[in-house]
């Protein structure tokens, strides 16, 4: 699957190919591998693991949860070569930017619609709400509308594994 396409699916189901809802660390690195980095809070209830596209974020209770998924597009833009290792099956085949709107484009031809963009902080941000996702979307301002690069895609769970609108 192109990585359009899947970035198009992930959009609309706030699934990433691979992975049930709330994954545990134990089910991310069985399916992602061990090269990560983990990082901690003081007190060790939160947890980044960062694969370096793709980060979960954990938060322990009674036990870890996943609360969201982020992947972070921007630090692929400007490179020639695909990701490789773990991330691509998350992120289909591809090299460089995701202009969003090559990605609106293949939202739409898988029968969704897009939403109304709130600006946050210099970005676009279009809410998904039926899965979870908000999309970012630098916009420079001495570029055309057309070439706006989506900064990252972030998946939000509620407590009981379902996506959840933030």
């Amino acid at each position: 699957m192109s990585r359009i396409d899947e970035l198009a699916s992930i959009c609309l189901t706030g699934r990433l190919r691979g992975f049930a809802a709330r994954p545990t660390p134990d089910d991310v690195e069985r399916a992602m591998g061990n090269e990560y980095l983990d990082v901690w809070d003081k007190k060790r209830r939160f947890l980044r693991r960062d694969y370096g596209i793709v980060e979960f974020h954990f938060f322990r209770d009674d036990a870890w949860r996943c609360r969201t998924v982020g992947i972070q597009l921007h630090r692929v833009q400007n490179s020639p070569h695909p990701p490789s290792g773990p991330e691509l099956p998350l992120l289909g085949e591809g090299t460089g930017r995701v202009v969003w709107a090559d990605l609106a484009r293949a939202i739409q031809a898988a029968n969704g619609s897009i939403p109304t963009a709130d600006s946050v902080q210099g970005y676009l941000r279009y809410h998904f709400p039926q899965a979870g996702v908000e999309v970012f979307v630098e916009v420079p301002e001495d570029c055309p509308d057309d070439s706006d690069d989506v900064w990252s895609i972030v998946i939000t769970y509620g407590d009981s594994g379902v996506m959840l609108a933030p």
